[in-house]
């Protein structure tokens, strides 16, 4: 079984705690919407506190190959798991969510 690739291709924000996206997944498309909230998270020690984005809701909204060719949602646990990764990595680098 080979691996799958995953490229966030584009995101922004919809509302105060929601987005939209398209990720690439091998050779498909797929357009995306979602919620966030932002969660207090720290690396373990003393001082270390900070406020990490969580996907509370990740929907699929439509799968085309890469030349607009609709497929059905094939997508299971493990893509929705490195897809919310990759909208995490986002929303935390672009500071979506304030400090709680």
């Amino acid at each position: 079984m080979v691996a799958s690739e995953y490229e966030l291709l584009a995101v922004k924000k919809t509302g105060e705690h929601s987005g939209e996206g398209v990720i690439r997944i091998d050779g498909f498309k797929l357009n995306v919407t979602f919620d966030y909230e932002g969660v207090p998270d720290s690396y373990g020690v003393a001082g270390s506190d900070y406020t990490t984005a969580e996907i509370t809701n990740l929907a699929i909204e439509s799968v085309t190959d890469l030349r607009g060719k609709p497929f059905n949602d094939f997508t299971n646990r493990d893509d929705h798991k490195n897809i919310n990764i990759l909208l995490v990595g986002y929303i935390d680098r672009n500071k979506w969510v304030e400090a709680i």
